[in-house]
């Protein structure tokens, strides 16, 4: 799995739920080694979760838009995007 994060050490720890979805524009292709691709936007607790779900549900290249509770945890096979967003902006 190759990993991709945009938030520093320190946001590793507080960012850790994160809006996560299956980017259809790049899963299959050579990118990705012809595996999916996924997006997660980390978010800590200023964040509406609701909001960003709804705002990440609306894009036309995310598939299976779901909640993950914990980043740490998670390790999706293929190719990982994670995002930082702050004040509540995706």
């Amino acid at each position: 799995m190759n990993i991709t994060d945009d938030r520093t050490p320190q946001q590793r720890d507080t960012h850790t739920r994160a809006v996560v979805g299956t980017c259809r524009v790049l899963s299959g292709t050579s990118f990705t080694d012809g595996g999916p691709s996924y997006a997660a936007w980390a978010f800590d607790e200023t964040t509406n979760a609701a909001d960003l779900m709804r705002r990440i549900e609306r894009r036309d290249d995310m598939l299976r838009v779901r909640m993950v509770d914990d980043l740490r945890n998670y390790r999706p096979r293929g190719h990982l995007s994670i995002y930082l967003v702050s004040g509540g902006a995706a």
